[in-house]
């Protein structure tokens, strides 16, 4: 873990330049700046979440890079900076997140920009460490939420994911700011579509993804026919070639296999995962890999290895992005005094932020 704050730590990240003309900036956040353009008032605004679990902090990297792109030098000299390190669990409501002090005209218009940074850095970061809380000794976790969000929050999303221990990601952008770790590497495995394009003649597709890619790892779907036993025994003449398996059985489906032995099993469970360990092991082919993929969450993985199956990766993909972490920012003090709206004071344990030179 220490390696990994270390190496977010130093991200060099990138911000839009219609920042600095408040673009992004909340219409009344902008409104207000002019009436306190004459304001010398000191201010502390502080940032807090709604969450009932542990979270991960993740994004102070990211913000304190926001605020030096943002403010002048003269203005930088005046903000102090509090907050949680990235990486740390914070398992108290009773903590600020992060408490910015200094003159609040120079950072309002960032206020928005910042509660958005940590929501959705703090989400992914606490839902990833969730999972990976889940797992057994030698299993992993790929990061497959490159569809579930706008194909240029790929290298942000993915570096909370990163800080809480995922290795294992699907496009060269999810990798921009963490590919200096040796442990990072961008995996795929046999996609529905390739299947479909060889009409499910997977000994030829297979022969031919070998002769274009002979040093990937291969792991195949085997729910293109919701049949994974039936596919399995297809592909018994072309084992050698073949390095694992992923099932990715859709929740609305039960598969073929199960239908007498459990009517009710639907999507990728524990049984149909008994079934083709069963398998394996009847054909004597326990060295092959087997990932599961389709609503994977925390949850799952804690269920799935409830039981004595042989699972080696969980492809996980909309879980990392849900919104876990809810957070908002008030001020509570002026010129050194509380003052706060009503449920939003300075929270007790703020002393416990460490202070963040810019």
């Amino acid at each position: 873990m220490n390696n990994r704050i270390k190496l977010v730590s130093k991200i060099k990240f990138k911000f839009d330049k219609k920042i600095h003309k408040n673009y992004f900036s909340t219409q009344y956040f902008i409104k207000a700046k002019k009436c306190l353009k004459n304001s010398q008032q000191i201010s502390a605004l502080q940032f807090i979440h709604f969450t009932d679990h542990p979270i991960m902090m993740c994004g102070l990297n990211e913000i304190k890079q926001l605020l030096k792109f943002f403010l002048s030098k003269k203005q930088q000299k005046k903000i102090k900076l509090f907050s949680h390190l990235d990486g740390q669990i914070i398992d108290s409501k009773d903590t600020p997140l992060m408490l910015i002090k200094g003159h609040y005209k120079d950072i309002m218009c960032l206020e928005n920009i910042i509660d958005g940074i940590l929501s959705q850095r703090c989400s992914i970061a606490t839902n990833a460490w969730l999972a990976q809380q889940a797992l057994k000794a030698g299993q992993k976790i790929i990061y497959m939420a490159d569809r579930s969000n706008n194909y240029f929050c790929q290298p942000y999303d993915a570096y909370p994911a990163y800080l809480a221990g995922v290795d294992l990601f699907v496009t060269k952008a999810q990798t921009q700011f963490i590919n200096m770790d040796s442990n990072v590497q961008v995996v795929g495995t046999i996609p529905h579509a390739l299947i479909q394009q060889y009409q499910n003649n997977l000994i030829a597709m297979i022969e031919d993804y070998r002769s274009y890619f002979p040093n990937d790892q291969l792991l195949c779907l085997i729910d293109y026919e919701n049949d994974v036993i039936k596919t399995l025994n297809s592909l018994l003449p072309i084992m050698d070639k073949i390095d694992g398996f992923r099932i990715d059985t859709s929740i609305n489906l039960i598969d073929k296999s199960l239908v007498d032995i459990a009517p009710n099993a639907y999507g990728v469970n524990e049984k149909l995962v008994q079934l083709v360990n069963d398998w394996l092991v009847t054909h004597q082919l326990t060295n092959k890999k087997i990932c599961l993929t389709s609503k994977i969450d925390n949850h799952f993985i804690e269920k799935m290895n409830q039981h004595n199956l042989k699972i080696d990766y969980f492809g996980i993909g909309s879980f990392f992005l849900k919104n876990s972490v809810h957070v908002t920012a008030d001020l509570v003090e002026t010129n050194g005094k509380l003052n706060a709206k009503v449920g939003r004071t300075l929270l007790k344990n703020h002393h416990l932020l460490h202070e963040i030179k810019l």
